[in-house]
């Protein structure tokens, strides 16, 4: 067998080749999509580096956008191209290498969805040259290394979860890869929670990621029911990265947040003063312009006292107090230019003194995203986030868990499981949908669109690295009975009929019946919309009704 190095070599190689087509393939047929947006401010206190940093109300939500994923602003008349910084609510801020002009609106998001594979092949050439990956995890969870055993005893309990649920905790707990094979209402997801308290409790650092972001919130949501969890969660020692329902209090940016209230409070003080200090500066300069424009004016013509009026004590009283403002009135015009002077230059070193204790607070809030990225013992995040996020490129972990394993493309499963020093779980269901790819040329499909499944266990019945949940609480077991026999080879069992399924088969129109087959040949027409490809050219397999 070759040795790890030519092996990684040659994963690499075949997966730069195969998402070089895909992009191909995306840019011929997808192009790029725009997201709308109004209400851009400057947010300068937030500067990264010589980086400047803007913030707009998203008109259209749009799962295109990531975490420090680049894309282009587009103006009314230029272009600038952006990373996406921060993406909150109905919001997104974004970091620019130079000043934007916001009077150039309306604005708007132009998305490449190719530049995800671009950052991808690249993390992926960099393994061969880095220290820190693992690589050897990621091989043998394509099953070119044997798997690794150890005797680990379970350090928990798991009551409530039926046999089939016990015994794959107990295969992540001693072996890795392990696979965990989840049919329809299996309760994987609760089993998953079981499996990540298992490893915290064992004192293991754990990545939980998937393809979407439904999906690692789902996860979170489980998490959240487990007991022995409830320390860890409030401990800000379980986070999720990337985009979150509001008041999710594992949120990154909830706990960022919390963290650096005062802070924040700190800024906003800071900012308050600078525009406050700004405004005087801006006085002076008017009053300092029209102090020359009366003397100016009086030179021109000898013979009036004075064709411009000088500054009045109201207008003094808007930078000084009012007893100054009336001494200062006064006093003869070149005298009071050069007091103005001299307080337009306090005012401009207070200013940059205010902006340098600014900039300071922004490096501690880093260092406190910084702090809470290292201490999370469980971190949640899609696989985008785990090689595009600037926080988790660097981050490594003991355990890396893939939920919906079957349906991530294997170039960024490869990539995710050289994370692992020690685990590597993959969780999903090889009868369901394998990975999407835009392309359809075999090779493609082959680097890129199989399922791990099919890859590492393609007889996952009689491998010993699989675990069958085997128990489904969620169909009619008439239902279930079908699903089984087409799918899962008669394997799958079916809870006790609950109350609320026998209450829907019930109803009408067929009631009593939970499954009911209607023939519709010659019944349905087939139609798209105007505009779009046809069903049959992008599916090969539908045949078009009429």
């Amino acid at each position: 067998m070759p040795d790890s190095c030519q092996l990684l070599t040659r994963f690499v190689a075949a997966f730069h080749q195969a998402i070089t087509r895909e992009m191909a393939a995306m840019r011929d047929r997808l192009g790029s999509f725009e997201v709308p947006l109004d209400n851009g401010r400057s947010l300068e206190h937030g500067s990264v580096g010589d980086s400047c940093r803007y913030d707009f109300r998203l008109l259209a939500a749009s799962d295109k956008l990531v975490q420090h994923g680049e894309c282009t602003l587009a103006g009314k008349a230029d272009e600038w191209l952006v990373s996406v910084d921060e993406i909150r609510e109905q919001r997104v801020t974004v970091l620019s290498p130079v000043a934007i002009p916001l009077g150039d609106g309306p604005f708007r998001l132009v998305i490449y969805p190719w530049f995800l594979y671009e950052r991808l092949c690249r993390v992926l050439e960099e393994l061969s040259t880095s220290g820190t990956h693992f690589v050897g995890s990621a091989l043998a969870a394509f099953g070119k290394l044997p798997p690794h055993t150890d005797d680990g005893a379970a350090a928990l309990s798991h009551p409530g979860l039926n046999v089939s649920q016990e015994r794959a905790v107990e295969l992540c707990n001693r072996q890795s890869p392990a696979f965990v094979w989840g049919p329809p209402g299996t309760g994987k997801t609760t089993t998953l929670a079981h499996i990540v308290a298992e490893f915290h409790a064992r004192g293991l650092r754990t990545l939980l990621t998937s393809t979407t972001n439904a999906a690692v919130d789902q996860a979170l949501g489980k998490l959240a029911l487990v007991p022995s969890l409830a320390e860890a969660m409030s401990d800000n020692q379980i986070v999720r990265i990337g985009q979150t329902p509001q008041g999710q209090p594992a949120s990154f940016s909830t706990v960022v947040a919390r963290l650096s209230q005062d802070l924040h409070r700190k800024i906003e003080d800071l900012k308050a003063r600078r525009d406050t200090g700004r405004r005087d500066h801006l006085k002076c300069m008017e009053m300092q312009g029209k102090l020359e424009a009366a003397a100016s004016s009086r030179q021109l013509d000898l013979f009036e006292s004075s064709a411009t009026p000088g500054v009045s004590p109201a207008e003094l009283a808007g930078v000084f107090t009012t007893v100054r403002a009336h001494q200062l009135s006064a006093m003869p015009d070149e005298r009071l230019r050069g007091i103005l002077e001299r307080r337009c230059d306090r005012l401009s070193r207070l200013d940059e003194l205010i902006g340098a204790q600014i900039r300071q607070c922004v490096r501690e809030r880093h260092a406190i995203e910084r702090s809470v990225i290292r201490k999370a013992r469980v971190v949640l995040a899609t696989m985008t986030n785990a090689y595009i996020n600037r926080l988790l490129t660097d981050e490594r972990y003991d355990v890396v868990i893939v939920e919906e394993a079957g349906m991530a493309i294997l170039p960024s499963l490869f990539y995710c499981a050289t994370l692992a020093r020690k685990r590597v779980v993959l969780i999903g269901d090889p009868r369901q949908l394998p990975p999407i790819t835009t392309s359809h040329e075999p090779y493609v499909r082959k680097a890129m669109g199989r399922s791990i499944f099919e890859v590492t266990v393609p007889e996952p019945r009689l491998s010993g690295s699989v675990v069958m949940l085997d128990t489904q609480y969620r169909m009619h077991p008439v239902i279930g009975d079908l699903v089984s026999s087409l799918s899962y080879e008669g394997r799958l069992l079916h809870a006790a009929v609950t109350g609320e399924r026998q209450q829907i088969a019930s109803r009408a129109p067929f009631p009593e019946a939970p499954l009911v087959v209607v023939d519709t040949q010659g019944q349905g027409v087939c139609t798209v919309a105007q505009g779009t490809r046809s069903l049959s050219a992008e599916f090969g397999w539908i045949k078009r009704c009429s």
